[in-house]
């Protein structure tokens, strides 16, 4: 809704939309902490939704933590998201890792040197993505990726992004965003000359999650 009083233009929300737009800031909060709790490598935190449903609280708990100034800037810190194309084999092949560093920078022939328009970063699979049994209270090894520098999409062009599991099930994602109209043009394009080439979602220097472009994404 607007109102208009002389040059003055006002915008304001109703009371629905606040309390959506409340309501998902405090969900992406939430999945923001979540993540980095698990960097720190805390045996059993406890992160939870606080207090009545529109108090938009989080309670976050970690026995043992013998720094909290230093879990306050971690928490507080700005990251920074970013879509990239993994340099890999297209779909159905999987997608191109790495054992270790070194491995995956002399892949790129450049007599030890990573190119500038190539990133090495580390990619944490997720738990069970191999299709064999895993053990839950064991982390997964980091393995490691190469992708295209620039990034396909900056974290300043999208609204939201989130990996969920793909509807078949077994070691296939799906990855969820929203993209700004400059972005969506940007995006539009490059999904639809890259079909079954694998994106990796990065954020802070580290891949999150890999799925592989099934069609072009207006």
């Amino acid at each position: 809704m607007f109102s208009v009083s002389g040059n003055t233009l006002t915008w304001s929300l109703t009371g629905t939309q606040q309390a959506a737009l409340a309501k998902q800031a405090t969900e992406q909060a939430y999945k923001i902490i979540d993540s980095r709790i698990n960097a720190i490598g805390v045996a059993e935190p406890t992160l939870q939704y606080h207090g009545g449903q529109n108090s938009h609280e989080i309670l976050l708990q970690m026995p043992g933590i013998q720094d909290p100034e230093h879990v306050k800037q971690l928490l507080a810190g700005q990251s920074h998201l970013e879509l990239a194309h993994v340099v890999s084999p297209p779909s159905p092949a999987p997608a191109q890792t790495y054992s270790t560093k070194e491995e995956a920078i002399a892949s790129l022939n450049s007599g030890g040197n990573i190119p500038s328009n190539k990133r090495v970063l580390p990619y944490t699979e997720r738990a069970g993505s191999t299709g064999q049994d895993a053990n839950p209270n064991l982390k997964p090894p980091t393995k490691w990726v190469v992708v295209e520098s620039p990034a396909i999409i900056d974290g300043a062009e999208l609204r939201t992004a989130t990996a969920s599991q793909g509807r078949a099930g077994g070691d296939e994602y799906e990855i969820d965003f929203s993209l700004k109209k400059t972005g969506a043009d940007k995006f539009g394009a490059w999904t639809g000359a890259n079909i079954n080439e694998y994106m990796g979602v990065v954020l802070n220097d580290e891949v999150k999650s890999i799925a592989f472009i099934k069609g072009q994404i207006f």
